[in-house]
């Protein structure tokens, strides 16, 4: 078990992290931190010290990245008793990554769009609740262990604080590593009319690439479509003058 000098030290090395991926992604801070302190053990585990994976974030099919067999723990509902199991989890080159990789993982999996709608309202009880839900973890009672921590450590004050400004959490996260895609200059180029919720989540891009079809792709297609259309009846209309013109 972490000192409280450790746990605090631990609270304080992520907490930029966590406040730069909220302004990137909308995922709540506390949560964040409070799943690096149950997965990593107060990053203590062998995963997160030697691999820099503090979410105990698995390696799916679609993970291209470096990967490493680890024993893990899971709860086995026949026998109802956590059991010692190996599996494949993600490496990283830095924490930075690992942060920004956990908050991708809920917006790739369908699963955690009832987390991520109660993250919207800032409630981290919905969150843990519906988080708890979503199958993140096998552990029954894992929303809950979530909570307490949230609660135990008062990570709740740094979702309700006054929102960071973006630069200088950036530069902290950087300290430590390159923190993902997530750069300063990327957040200046918000516009600032966008809702908040248009501003955290990472689909923009996708929203992006449909606004630009229907408003520039899609009538460039119209007018060569119209242009073919065009050519296409002055052809018939041609055609059939010089069939009058032989009867």
């Amino acid at each position: 078990m972490a000192t409280k000098a450790e746990q605090k030290a631990f609270i304080e090395m992520i907490t930029p992290y966590a406040q730069a991926d909220y302004l990137k992604t909308g995922v709540l801070p506390s949560i964040t931190i409070a799943q690096a302190i149950q997965e990593s053990s107060w990053g203590t585990s062998g995963l997160s010290k030697n691999h820099n994976n503090l979410f105990g974030i698995k390696s799916t099919n679609d993970w291209k990245g470096d990967k490493i067999n680890m024993p893990t723990k899971e709860w086995n509902p026949i026998k109802n008793v956590m059991e010692t199991i190996n599996a494949y989890f993600r490496k990283y080159d830095n924490i930075g990554q690992s942060v920004r990789d956990h908050s991708d993982f809920f917006w790739k999996n369908k699963r955690y769009t009832a987390t991520l709608e109660a993250m919207k309202t800032g409630d981290y009880k919905k969150s843990v609740l519906e988080l708890g839900k979503s199958g993140y973890a096998t552990d029954p009672n894992y929303g809950d262990s979530l909570r307490k921590l949230i609660e135990g450590h008062q990570l709740d004050k740094i979702d309700k604080g006054q929102k960071p400004d973006a630069s200088i959490y950036i530069e902290k996260a950087n300290e430590n590593g390159t923190y993902g895609s997530n750069t300063k200059e990327e957040l200046d180029k918000i516009p600032e009319k966008e809702t908040l919720m248009d501003k955290l989540n990472p689909m923009n891009e996708t929203n992006g690439m449909i606004k630009t079809f229907l408003t520039d792709t899609l009538p460039s297609i119209g007018f060569v479509i119209a242009g073919i259309i065009v050519c296409t009846l002055g052809i018939v209309f041609l055609f059939n003058n010089e069939g009058g013109t032989e009867e």
